[in-house]
């Protein structure tokens, strides 16, 4: 089976927001899966002011993916071990938590598309590669699908939205990142 591309819905609100869901339909590459929680996170943030978008995903993804019982316990397990100290919501960090324990218990060669640090620093414990918005964007600029100009108005409409872009490249060393992808081509 090819790798599969799961991104949480911190990614896929991202795309929405910049109106660029056609550079992540193009990293997915046809092989985009999710989990029911991210499926029902996309879902809710359909339903905000300038989201509206959301709803392209569910028609780009693949139906679910639904955790068995040995997963779910994991799931709580994971989004305990990633809650801060003072977070009590019993929804926090489960669409990500499920997403790994789905990837690790199915044993799916997998990226995970996130830019929540807490949930990428515990897919790479898991050895779950990680990608996120500002490294897709990096790619689409070095593979010429996205104009430098445009890379930085994304950047800039992210930050004015105060979104979260976790993972390096951080926007400080987005350009020297775009450099190193395209050497790395040559």
């Amino acid at each position: 089976m090819p790798r599969r591309f799961f991104p949480d819905n911190t990614v896929l609100i991202n795309f929405t927001l910049i109106d660029r869901q056609d550079l992540l339909t193009w990293f997915l590459r046809g092989a985009g899966a999710w989990t029911i929680a991210i499926a029902r996170e996309c879902e809710k943030s359909a339903m905000v002011q300038d989201l509206g978008g959301m709803d392209y995903w569910s028609s780009l993804l693949s139906t679910p993916l639904v955790p068995t019982p040995v997963e779910l316990v994991d799931s709580k397990t994971i989004a305990e071990r990633m809650r801060k100290p003072g977070e009590t919501a019993p929804a926090k960090h489960m669409g990500e938590a499920e997403t790994i324990a789905v990837i690790t218990r199915r044993q799916i060669d997998a990226v995970f598309l996130t830019d929540d640090h807490d949930a990428a620093r515990t897919a790479i414990a898991e050895s779950i590669p990680v990608a996120s918005t500002t490294k897709i964007l990096a790619l689409a600029e070095a593979k010429d699908r996205l104009l430098h100009a445009e890379a930085r108005q994304c950047l800039a409409r992210l930050r004015n939205f105060d979104r979260v872009l976790g993972n390096p490249p951080s926007i400080a060393n987005y350009d020297a990142h775009v450099e190193k992808l395209k050497q790395n081509m040559r």
